[in-house]
C-alpha cells in the first residue's frame, strides 16, 4: 500500500492531536477556574495525566501482557 496522499492525510490527522492536547491540558482548565487558581488547575490536570498515563498505564498493560501474552 504505497499511497502518498493517504500517508499525508494520516500524518495531518495525527499531528492535529498535538494541538488538542495542549488546549485540553492548559487553556481549558485555566479558563474554567478563577485567576488565582489557574496554576493549581494546570498542575492538577498535568499531574493526574502523568499519574494515569505514566504510572498506572504501564502497570496495567504489563499485567495484561502477562495474562494474555504480547
Amino acid at each position: 500500500m504505497d499511497s502518498i496522499p493517504l500517508m499525508m492525510l494520516l500524518l495531518f490527522i495525527g499531528s492535529a492531536g498535538s494541538g488538542v492536547i495542549a488546549m485540553s491540558m492548559s487553556v481549558i482548565p485555566v479558563e474554567s477556574v478563577p485567576l488565582q487558581y489557574s496554576g493549581l488547575a494546570i498542575g492538577l490536570t498535568i499531574g493526574i495525566g502523568e499519574l494515569i498515563g505514566g504510572f498506572l498505564n504501564p502497570m496495567v498493560n504489563g499485567a495484561l501482557a502477562d495474562i494474555y501474552g504480547i
